[in-house]
């Protein structure tokens, strides 16, 4: 690699493939179909960038839970990756969007009512 960061997406299609290929949409399209929002989900912790953590939930799409829907992130000062869950760290949280244009399901930790204000 020469030294050369990898790019989130090049860290992503390490395990999920070309997730964003046009040849996906229908399964993508499926996926959302197939996934309720507000359902809990578990999956493994696959990268830890400064923003969240990506999960693989075993959908073949990233989840991505974003560092201010961690749990405790109202108590917990996340202040760097290695205050993340840690990668191959099994968690678990609830489905509360899906990302089209990234082909990303966005998950929380949050209890329900953290998230009323969204």
């Amino acid at each position: 690699m020469g030294g050369l960061a990898m790019s989130v997406d090049e860290r992503l299609g390490g395990y999920f493939g070309d997730y964003r290929s046009p040849d996906l949409a229908d399964r993508w399209e499926t996926t959302m179909q197939q996934l309720v929002l507000g359902s809990t989900v578990s999956g493994i912790v696959v990268s830890q960038e400064q923003f969240g953590v990506f999960l693989d939930i075993g959908v073949a799409f990233p989840a991505l839970i974003l560092v201010p829907k961690l749990k405790d992130a109202d108590k917990i000062r996340y202040t760097s990756v290695e205050t993340y869950p840690a990668v191959g760290t099994r968690v678990q949280g609830r489905i509360y969007v899906f990302v089209d244009d990234m082909r990303q399901i966005g998950i929380t930790q949050l209890a329900k009512e953290e998230m009323l204000g969204e």
